[in-house]
């Protein structure tokens, strides 16, 4: 046992978990240093090492960029860039194989490359030169940074970031690293999402300039994909040139009369042929695994990327020819000893863990989750053996106990679905209260008693999408809090019952799932509207979801979890915060007694 003194609390018993089980990214300069001075190093291998050489002939969602001079093809393999001759050929890796290198393009006059890696716990704009040295970060804002594309001097880079407002379309001067913002949200029609799970609207990706400077192409995600135009002039508006269910990059041709793109639709991968003054799209591809990356145009052939391999067709279609290639890697194979289990044995085995600790309302006892099976222990005499409270062939999870002791609510499967159960602690007996069809997870008692909030299952699994579900549980009254979330924690109560908090991703913008894990607030009556609520700001994330369930005491103080540690802070129904204390530096999953005195993770 450990104790700690907490806020509220002269003497507050905080028990770990752990203790019952018994009873039952690299600096710029690493990066650069990796890519110009060791990648072309070989590393000697010790005596025992087995090194296998594998040799890729097509890839899987492949970019390909063919050069100026059309000699060259620089393509994104396995999250490396290789350059290979236009005809075809051997590949050569010019990026550091953990950089996770995307969509290569090359400079006007042929002596660069910029893409972007994910090189740094972010997505950010590299350059280097055609042979993969004088690797160099492009400054392109605190947040991620994707798509690049030279403008027609070279003497800029356009990409894509969400630094404000969603992905939009913004430019780095190359000379000066001067930045400056094309387009705003409220030309693309970019709303921040509120809810934690959404679709992408309004997201500006993609930027390509015509030749001759005049015109920038890019493509404003939604329902439907659509590729706009408009004058690089300030303040122009957007011309609707083309729109499917998924678009790639466009490509100009060479009199800027002409946009290619590749795309998706229901009935499968395309490229399209887009004029940008008169006439009507054309298909120069139809059909197959198109993968939706920007083309590169020739003279008269266009080059893109389908079913694994690099492909070349005349700009009026016709038949496809494949542009071989044969990329190298080299896999350590070293034989390591296995460790094995002896899985047809009945003998009876320690548990090496426990899940889901929670505390009796007077503190005197645990519940916990262990080996499929609900499991209790007497805390005042802990030396006392952990009784199995269900002892079945089902899987038991989530124990919470009811605010005056008698009852347990936990998830179990016996009845064929997941659904909420309650067990009567004095008798024994089990009853049903939920009857989902969908899996019922995480309950959690109101503070009163009365109702019971838990996860309801909205998609394959908890972990793609769930709801927030309060449960009457007399009159067994069942109210839906929230649109599907993806993969929030367990629910928890504000002290007057007012409103139940899930940990969830707080979205940082509607086009990829990235976030930071914050508190989601809902009115536990289903009126009003949601907040987000964090005590450590929406630039730092809370622990992980699914073991880091909102406790929330009493007194009310919020213990959260954030690097590991466990934190308490005074928190109101309104999501304002008061200061924090350290409670532990290692634990999760922490749940209050009845009073707010004792905590066990």
């Amino acid at each position: 046992m450990k104790t700690q003194m907490l806020r509220h609390c002269p003497s507050v018993l905080v028990i770990a978990a752990a203790l019952m089980a018994g009873a039952c990214t690299k600096p710029d300069e690493a990066i650069v240093a990796t890519a110009n001075e060791a990648m072309n190093t070989d590393a000697a291998p010790s005596s025992d090492k087995v090194l296998i050489d594998v040799t890729m002939t097509q890839g899987t969602n492949m970019s390909a960029a063919l050069s100026p001079d059309g000699q060259t093809i620089a393509i994104a393999l396995q999250g490396v860039i290789w350059t290979l001759p236009a005809a075809g050929g051997e590949a050569t890796a010019i990026t550091p194989e953990l950089m996770d290198s995307h969509e290569p393009v090359w400079s006007p006059d042929g002596s660069k490359l910029a893409f972007y890696a994910f090189a740094e716990n972010s997505f950010s704009i590299w350059t280097m030169n055609a042979d993969g040295s004088d690797l160099q970060k492009i400054d392109s804002g605190d947040e991620d940074a994707r798509y690049p594309n030279f403008s027609p001097d070279g003497s800029k880079l356009l990409f894509s970031s969400d630094e404000a407002g969603g992905y939009q379309i913004w430019s780095a001067d190359l000379a000066t690293g001067e930045i400056e913002q094309l387009t705003l949200p409220d030309e693309t029609g970019y709303t921040t999402p509120i809810t934690p799970y959404f679709a992408g609207v309004g997201n500006a990706v993609y930027p390509a300039i015509s030749p001759d400077g005049e015109t920038i192409a890019f493509v404003v995600d939604g329902p439907m994909d659509t590729l706009f135009t408009r004058s690089v002039a300030p303040g122009a508006q957007f011309q609707v040139k083309y729109v499917a269910q998924t678009l790639g990059a466009p490509a100009w041709s060479a009199d800027s009369s002409t946009l290619y793109v590749a795309g998706l639709t229901g009935e499968g991968g395309h490229v399209a042929s887009v004029p940008v003054g008169e006439g009507e799209p054309t298909e120069i591809v139809s059909g197959g695994d198109v993968f939706p990356f920007r083309p590169s145009v020739t003279g008269s052939d266009l080059i893109y990327t389908a079913d694994g391999d690099i492909k070349k067709i005349a700009l009026e279609g016709g038949e496809a020819t494949t542009i071989p290639f044969e990329a190298t890697v080299t896999l350590d194979r070293t034989p390591y000893e296995r460790k094995t289990y002896d899985l047809a044995s009945t003998e009876p085995k320690p548990a090496l863990g426990i899940i889901d600790p929670v505390l009796s309302p007077d503190g005197s006892k645990a519940a916990y989750a262990a080996l499929g099976d609900l499991w209790m222990v007497d805390l005042i005499t802990p030396e006392s053996a952990p009784v199995n409270l269900t002892n079945d062939a089902y899987i038991d999870l989530s124990p919470s106990w009811s605010p005056d002791g008698e009852t347990i609510a936990w998830s179990t499967d016996r009845s064929g679905i997941t659904n909420v159960w309650l067990y009567d602690v004095a008798s024994g007996e089990a009853s049903q209260l939920t009857e989902n069809q969908m899996p019922a997870n995480a309950p959690i008692w109101s503070p009163d008693g009365t109702r019971i909030a838990y996860l309801g299952d909205a998609l394959t699994t908890v972990f793609l999408g769930s709801t927030v579900n309060v449960i009457d549980v007399e009159s067994k009254d069942d109210i839906v809090l929230t649109d599907p979330i993806f993969g929030p924690s367990a629910p928890g109560w504000s002290p007057d019952g007012t409103v139940v908090t899930v940990v969830n991703r707080h979205p940082v913008t509607s086009r990829f799932r990235e976030g930071y894990n914050g508190l989601y607030v809902v009115p536990a009556d289903g009126e009003g509207e949601a907040i987000w609520a964090s005590p450590v700001g929406d630039k730092k994330s809370l622990g992980r979801r699914q073991w880091n369930r909102p406790a929330w005491s009493s007194e009310g103080d919020m213990v959260y979890r954030v690097d590991g540690a466990l934190y308490s802070v005074p928190m109101t129904a309104e999501g304002a915060f008061g200061d924090p204390i350290l409670v532990t530096e290692a634990g999760e999953n922490p749940s209050w007694s009845a009073d707010g005195s004792k905590l066990i993770y």
